[in-house]
C-alpha cells in the first residue's frame, strides 16, 4: 500500500524538480544572447593562442609520443574493464541460490 502511493509521489515531485531545473536553465541561456559570430570569433582565438603556444607545429616526435600514451592508456582501460566482468561473474557465482533437494531412502543432499 506505501508503494502505490510512495512511487507516483516520488515521480510527481521529480517532474516538477526537473521542470523547475530545466525551465531555469532555459532562462540563462536566453538571457546569455550570444551571436553565431562571436563564438566563431573566439574559436578563433582560441586556436591561435594554441598555435603560438606550441610554436605553430607539432612535429612527429611528440605525435608519437601522444599516440603510445593514448595506447597505454586504452590497453589498461581493457584490462580494468576485464577484471570488473571477471569481479561481477565470480561475484554472481557466489551469490546465486542453490536448492536442495534430500532424498529420502539415501539421506543424500542434491544441489541443483
Amino acid at each position: 500500500m506505501v508503494f502505490l502511493l510512495a512511487v507516483p509521489v516520488t515521480l510527481a515531485l521529480a517532474a516538477m524538480g526537473a521542470g523547475a531545473l530545466l525551465g531555469t536553465l532555459g532562462s540563462i541561456a536566453g538571457g546569455l544572447n550570444v551571436e553565431p559570430g562571436q563564438v566563431q570569433q573566439a574559436a578563433r582565438e582560441v586556436a591561435d593562442q594554441v598555435r603560438q603556444a606550441t610554436g605553430g607545429n607539432v612535429g612527429a616526435g611528440e605525435a608519437a609520443t601522444a599516440a603510445q600514451a593514448a595506447r597505454t592508456a586504452a590497453w589498461g582501460a581493457l584490462v580494468a574493464s576485464l577484471l570488473g566482468l571477471g569481479a561481477a561473474a565470480l561475484g554472481g557465482a557466489c551469490g546465486t541460490r542453490r536448492t536442495a533437494d534430500m532424498d529420502a531412502m539415501t539421506a543424500r543432499a542434491e544441489t541443483q
